[in-house]
């Protein structure tokens, strides 16, 4: 997999092999990076994935510019937190069920207006969340990715 565009165009980054992780392929990539800033908070669970990322991370970032969280999403603390977020990008599991709550874990650390990405499998339904609406869904064949904004 190679970074496609900007500074670090042509760069290799490297993946573990077999189905532990889903790579994002280039028009997602290039769509969701052009809006990325410049700190960015990692949830990873799997040490194998969590390895790989942080070598990938040192390749094209500074150490202050992420942080690596190897811990399940639920277990999330606030507190681990350090600066407040205002671009949240959830890849789950493509079975995983959405719900309010995986929102409720991280909207109390966010900026007034953030925006949330979603990249989920093109049949899941995003449910009704009291504070936020879909704003746009883009299809990449079977993939979807969805926006939404605080209401």
């Amino acid at each position: 997999m190679k970074i496609i565009g900007g500074k670090y165009k042509g760069t290799t980054l490297l993946v573990p092999k077999g189905r532990l992780v889903r790579p994002t392929l280039a028009l997602k990539k290039e769509a969701l990076f052009n809006i990325l800033t410049s700190y960015c908070y990692f949830v990873e669970e799997n040490k194998t994935v969590v390895k790989f990322l942080n070598s990938n991370c040192y390749k094209i970032l500074k150490k202050n510019q992420f942080e690596i969280l190897n811990i399940k999403y639920n277990n999330l603390s606030i507190k681990t937190l350090k600066k407040n977020i205002n671009i949240i990008f959830f890849d789950p599991p493509y079975n995983y069920i959405i719900k309010e709550s995986m929102f409720d874990l991280i909207i109390e650390k966010t900026t007034s207006n953030p925006i949330f990405i979603l990249e989920t499998s093109n049949k899941t339904h995003i449910p009704k969340i009291n504070y936020l609406k879909v704003i746009d869904e883009r299809f990449f064949g079977k993939t979807k990715i969805s926006f939404l904004i605080k209401k």
